[in-house]
């Protein structure tokens, strides 16, 4: 009778140590296909789109061990909000990628959800966070400034990304002095559009004291002479 209890012991003994370790097993099964499926996610490469990634670098580009975004980030930095405006190769990314018509969606490279912030798949770092109106408008703007006719398109081909003037997103007026970091000083200005006949028009002295850059200087749209609205007999023009 005892003898037959101790086998039942054992035999039961062994049976739960099989169905444990079988838990265990499909427990990191189940753990390694899910770390496969958010892997992809995280550490984005160039290779998903260019098979031959390296044919799109420049004959004189360095040896570049691998594809991934975390790899260009060690030379290239991406551009934040309210860095230093020129940023050629951030502002090249765009162009290149938005000029083709195939590569319109964001989320190849740009990982994002409303109200989070908005990152570089792979790269630490976040740059803004956006609702989901702003979303659509940064992602409209980018679009449209590709091949526009307005300032946007001359200052992205110039290397200046739109994070560089819109420090703190891409909703909100441009500060003066933003644009005088690169444009100014304003004493500057004052003398390169000085009239030779009428000194008193200069539209970078203005009676009405100082004014935004933007009520004149619009990036995403039509520039306009805001003296012209109350003095339309004066010859001022863009050159």
């Amino acid at each position: 009778m005892m003898k037959n209890a101790w086998q039942c012991l054992v035999w039961c003994i062994f049976v739960l140590s099989l169905v444990v370790l079988g838990g265990e097993n499909q427990l990191q099964a189940a753990n390694s296909k899910q770390r496969q499926q958010i892997k992809p996610a995280k550490r984005a490469s160039c290779i998903k789109c260019h098979d031959q990634w390296s044919d799109i670098l420049p004959n004189t580009h360095q040896l570049v061990q691998n594809a991934r975004f975390e790899a260009c980030m060690q030379c290239h930095a991406p551009q934040g909000w309210g860095m230093a405006p020129l940023n050629k190769f951030d502002a090249h990314l765009h162009l290149t990628h938005l000029s083709n018509k195939t590569s319109e969606n964001c989320f190849n490279c740009h990982q994002w959800k409303p109200g989070a912030g908005l990152t570089l798949l792979g790269v630490p770092g976040k740059y803004g966070a956006f609702t989901q109106e702003e979303f659509n408008a940064l992602r409209q703007i980018y679009l449209s400034a590709v091949d526009s006719r307005f300032l946007d398109n001359r200052h992205l081909t110039q290397g200046v990304s739109c994070s560089a003037c819109h420090a703190n997103g891409v909703i909100g007026q441009v500060r003066n002095s933003t644009c005088l970091s690169c444009h100014g000083p304003m004493e500057t200005l004052v003398e390169k559009t000085a009239p030779q006949q009428h000194p008193d028009r200069n539209p970078h002295k203005s009676h009405l004291g100082e004014i935004d850059c933007t009520v004149c200087h619009m990036q995403h749209g039509p520039q306009k002479i805001y003296c012209l609205e109350c003095h339309p007999k004066f010859d001022l023009h863009f050159k």
